[in-house]
C-alpha cells in the first residue's frame, strides 16, 4: 500500500512538470514613439506625432539643425534606432526604427521645417485718431520718415494705431500715448534682429515750390526768389532760411509772408532776394530749418553773378498810358515784366517798344498797352515790382514803381 502511494505521488509531480513545460511566453508588440523633442532655438520643442503616417513635424525658424541629439520617449521593451543619444543633422529627413519586443517594427520618418528668419521691419501704416477722424500718416520709406497733419488739434498725449511687418516687435509699445508736439521714434526689429528707426513728425515742412517770376529757375544776383510750402513759415522761433552749394551756406531773409489754414494744413508763402555777393553755380538749394530737421528743396536755383542787370534810378515815380519810362542801371536787356491784373506781362523787343542803349546803362518802354494800367479795371494807382531780365530769360533785379 505504501509503495503504491509514492508511485502516484511521483506520476502527480511529473504530470505537473509537463504542464507548465507547455505554457506559452507572450512578447510584447508596442513599438511607438510617445514624444520626440528637440532643442530648436534654445527652447525644448515637442515634435507633432502623426501614428497614421508614421511622421513626427516640427516647424520652426533659423535653428540650428547640424548636431541635435533628441530627447525619446518610446514604448515599453521596445529599442530604437540609430541611436538616440547620438547627434544628428536633422537639416535632412532623419528616420528612426522602433522594434517592438516580438520583432515587429514602425519606422518613423523626423521632418523639421525650418524656415529662414524674416528680414522684414517696416511700419506698414499709422494712424491716429484726431477729433472724430482717423488721420492716416504718410510714410516715407526712403528716409523712415512718418509725417501726418494735426491742424490745430492737441497731439500732446495721444497713442497711434500701427501695423508693422509680420513676425516684427515695436518699441515703444504703440499704445502709449506719445506727445507728438515733438519728433517720436519708432523701433521696428525683424525676427532676424535687424532694426530700422521710423521718425514720426507731426507737422512736417515740406517745400512745394521755389521759383522765380512767372516760373523761371534761372537768377541773377539781387533776383527775387518766391516760395511756398507747408509749415515752413520761417516766423516761427527758431527757424532759418537758407541757399547751399552742397558746402557752403548763405543765409536770406523772407519777405511778405503769408500763412494761413486749409483742411488742417498750414500753408506759407513768401519771398526772399539773392544775397548780391553769392558766387555762381548752377545747383543752388533752398534749406528751411526748424526744431523739427533741415528741409531742401527739390529744384535746384541756377545763379549767376557775372553782368547782373541792376537798377540805379527811373525818370517818374508814377506813369500813365502813353508814357515813357527811362530806367537807369547796369548790364540792362530788353526784356522786363509788369504784373497787372493778376496777371505777369513780359516785356520783350519783339512785341512792345523797348531798346537798351549800347552801354547797356538806359532802358526806355513806351508805355502804349492799356491792361499794364490799373484804371483799365477801374481801380486806383497801384505801386507794382518791376523785373529785370537778362539773356535767356535770366531774372533779375525786381524795384516798384507806380503806375495809374
Amino acid at each position: 500500500m505504501k509503495r503504491f502511494s509514492h508511485l502516484l505521488f511521483i506520476f502527480l509531480i511529473i504530470a505537473c512538470s509537463k504542464d507548465e513545460d507547455s505554457e506559452e511566453i507572450i512578447l510584447s508588440s508596442e513599438n511607438k514613439i510617445t514624444s520626440f523633442q528637440l532643442m530648436l532655438n534654445g527652447v525644448l520643442e515637442n515634435g507633432d506625432i502623426n501614428d497614421s503616417d508614421k511622421s513626427i513635424i516640427f516647424n520652426t525658424a533659423g535653428a540650428n539643425l547640424n548636431s541635435l541629439i533628441p530627447e525619446v520617449e518610446f514604448s515599453k521593451s521596445a529599442t530604437i534606432k540609430p541611436d538616440i543619444n547620438s547627434p544628428q543633422n536633422f537639416s535632412n529627413d532623419i528616420s528612426y526604427t522602433v522594434y517592438a519586443e516580438n520583432g515587429e517594427t514602425n519606422i518613423y520618418r523626423i521632418i523639421v521645417n525650418n524656415r529662414e528668419l524674416s528680414t522684414e521691419n517696416k511700419i506698414l501704416s499709422f494712424q491716429l485718431k484726431l477729433g472724430e477722424e482717423l488721420t492716416e500718416g504718410v510714410i516715407d520709406e526712403s528716409s523712415k520718415i512718418i509725417s501726418f497733419n494735426s491742424g490745430e488739434y492737441d497731439i500732446s498725449n495721444i497713442s497711434p494705431e500701427i501695423e508693422i511687418s509680420e513676425r516684427a516687435t515695436i518699441s515703444p509699445n504703440p499704445g502709449i500715448e506719445q506727445n507728438f508736439n515733438n519728433i517720436v521714434d519708432y523701433q521696428v526689429t525683424s525676427e532676424s534682429g535687424v532694426m530700422s528707426t521710423y521718425s514720426v513728425i507731426a507737422n512736417k515742412p515740406v517745400i512745394e515750390d521755389v521759383q522765380g517770376l512767372g516760373g523761371f529757375s534761372k537768377f541773377y544776383v539781387g533776383a527775387t526768389v518766391y516760395v511756398y510750402g507747408k509749415y515752413i513759415n520761417p516766423e516761427i522761433e527758431g527757424s532759418e532760411i537758407y541757399l547751399s552749394d552742397g558746402v557752403n551756406t548763405y543765409p536770406v531773409e523772407a519777405k511778405e509772408i503769408y500763412s494761413s489754414f486749409y483742411e488742417n494744413i498750414n500753408y506759407t508763402s513768401f519771398n526772399f532776394q539773392i544775397p548780391w555777393n553769392l558766387p555762381y553755380n548752377t545747383n543752388y538749394q533752398f534749406i528751411y530749418k526748424n526744431d523739427k530737421g533741415t528741409f531742401i528743396s527739390e529744384s535746384q536755383l541756377d545763379i549767376m553773378m557775372e553782368n547782373a542787370p541792376k537798377f540805379t534810378s527811373s525818370n517818374q515815380n508814377q506813369y500813365s498810358y502813353l508814357d515813357v519810362i527811362e530806367i537807369t542801371g547796369e548790364n540792362l536787356y530788353p526784356q522786363i515784366a509788369i504784373p497787372s491784373n493778376g496777371n505777369i506781362f513780359l516785356i520783350t523787343e519783339y512785341y512792345y517798344d523797348i531798346r537798351v542803349n549800347d552801354e547797356k546803362t538806359l532802358l526806355e518802354l513806351t508805355l502804349d498797352y492799356y491792361n499794364l494800367f490799373p484804371r483799365y479795371y477801374g481801380q486806383g494807382v497801384q505801386t507794382k515790382a518791376i523785373t529785370l531780365f537778362g539773356p535767356n530769360s535770366r531774372v533779375g533785379e525786381s524795384f516798384e514803381l507806380e503806375f495809374y
